[in-house]
């Protein structure tokens, strides 16, 4: 046998390794592994629907020029805090205890807002996404409808992605069903005396 006519018969067998059955529904995906904050910590998730990196604070290094006479006295800093909403499954109704949270939310000083909405593994992944929006959209409507500004309020849509249980329970595909809304509380730090 030739050189050349063993190779292709070696390429041939080896295609039969690496191809589904018959009947099934091959799909190739971009996965990825981000940070998806202190609640949620390191996951998979698609390449497209992964979060990018963030923003970087600038280092305040020690400038000897700068003045050291007299700290602060006022100082404006951020707190970041996570709240998480759960649905029912295939839908973007929030539940009944969400409107005296979100009361709670619009009750302090707001810098921003970002609502995350998810899914779980079920269904396909055209619905998902639309799902996934609809849920981060009730939660903003809600926080509109309580006093926070909208222009101040970011919204997306994260079907199919970024599980924090597997989903291959009930109690799983439930911790799924969300929407993260990060709050950037704005807060005022009294320093020095008076």
């Amino acid at each position: 046998m030739s050189r050349s006519a063993l190779l292709l018969s070696l390429v041939f067998s080896l295609q039969g390794c690496v191809s589904a059955p018959p009947g099934t529904r091959q799909e190739i995906r971009d996965l990825s592994v981000a940070w998806f904050g202190a609640t949620a910590g390191y996951r998979v998730c698609e390449s497209r629907n992964c979060p990018g990196p963030s923003p970087k604070t600038p280092l305040r290094g020690n400038d000897a020029s700068a003045s050291r006479t007299e700290p602060d006295t006022h100082r404006e800093a951020a707190r970041e805090v996570t709240y998480l909403v759960h649905f029912a499954h295939n839908s973007s109704i929030l539940p009944t205890g969400f409107a005296a949270q979100a009361a709670r939310i619009a009750a302090r000083a707001i810098g921003h807002v970002r609502i995350t909405g998810y899914t779980d593994s079920t269904g396909e992944a055209d619905y998902n996404q639309w799902l996934a929006l609809r849920r981060a959209r009730a939660v903003r409507d809600a926080l509109v409808a309580r006093g926070v500004p909208a222009d101040r309020i970011a919204v997306e849509g994260r079907g199919y992605c970024c599980y924090v249980q597997p989903n291959s329970s009930a109690e799983g595909r439930q911790a799924n069903r969300r929407a993260e809304i990060i709050v950037t509380y704005a807060t005022r730090n009294q320093g020095g005396s008076s």
